[in-house]
């Protein structure tokens, strides 16, 4: 009876680990499209006929490609765990964005030095 305790705790601890996601998973787990800016307070959404011409995809090895206004590019990124941070290298330059809210839907960054929030959302497939 014990080791079927034992077992039984032992799985659960295992499921419990493996059923949360790091941010670093959600990154890399598909398409992000742009779905709106907040840029000094003012709302700024992408037109929903244009928001799968503005996505961004996080590789593993910390390389970025995107597409933005129909345009192709690549990069890299870093994930900073401390304070929730991407830096993304783009041929355009370096953004820091802030991390606020990540999931398998949304995921809502403030870039950092700037007053500016970007929601990127998944499309179902």
């Amino acid at each position: 009876m014990k080791t079927f305790v034992l077992g039984f705790l032992i799985f659960a601890l295992v499921s419990q680990a493996n059923a949360q996601k790091s941010t670093i998973d959600y990154l890399t787990s598909g398409k992000w499209y742009m779905e709106s800016y907040i840029i000094e307070g003012e709302d700024q959404r992408i037109p929903k006929d244009e928001v799968k011409n503005n996505w961004m995809l996080f590789l593993p090895h910390n390389k970025t490609e995107g597409v933005k206004m129909g345009k192709s590019y690549f990069g890299s990124w870093e994930y900073n765990e401390d304070d929730k941070t991407v830096i993304v290298k783009e041929p355009g330059g370096i953004r820091k964005m802030r991390i606020k809210k990540i999931n398998d839907k949304i995921l809502k960054a403030e870039i950092v030095g700037h007053e500016t929030t970007v929601t990127m959302i998944r499309l179902q497939q």
